[in-house]
């Protein structure tokens, strides 16, 4: 009787939670206000300027000398930075990564 019970109450469950899922057949898809360009720009200027940020050098983009200088320490005493490419370097006779690059990555 107890087995019996459990097994009624979990249809139950299951029933509300696939019923509670649903969408009804008059929904419709709201329409959503999206911006013509990226970045907020407005069209004249996406056109006159098409590099993005993600493009540019790090060194041209901050234009305070004292963050430049702070960037550089920062890269240049990475340890974990220097250590992964060290890793890298030393994998790279044992492994021909270049049979593998065109499995490997998507285009």
């Amino acid at each position: 009787m107890n087995k019996r019970l459990n097994l009624s109450f979990i249809t139950i469950v299951t029933a509300l939670v696939i019923c509670g899922c649903t969408v009804g057949p008059n929904y419709k898809k709201p329409a959503a206000a999206v911006p013509g360009s990226f970045r907020g720009l407005a069209p004249e200027d996406n056109a006159s300027n098409p590099r993005s940020l993600g493009d540019q050098k790090w060194i041209e983009v901050f234009q305070d000398e004292q963050l430049r200088s702070l960037i550089r320490t920062a890269l240049q005493q990475n340890y974990d930075l220097q250590l992964a490419t060290e890793r890298l370097e030393f994998c790279k006779p044992k492994h021909n990564w270049e049979l593998f690059a065109p499995i490997s990555f998507p285009q």
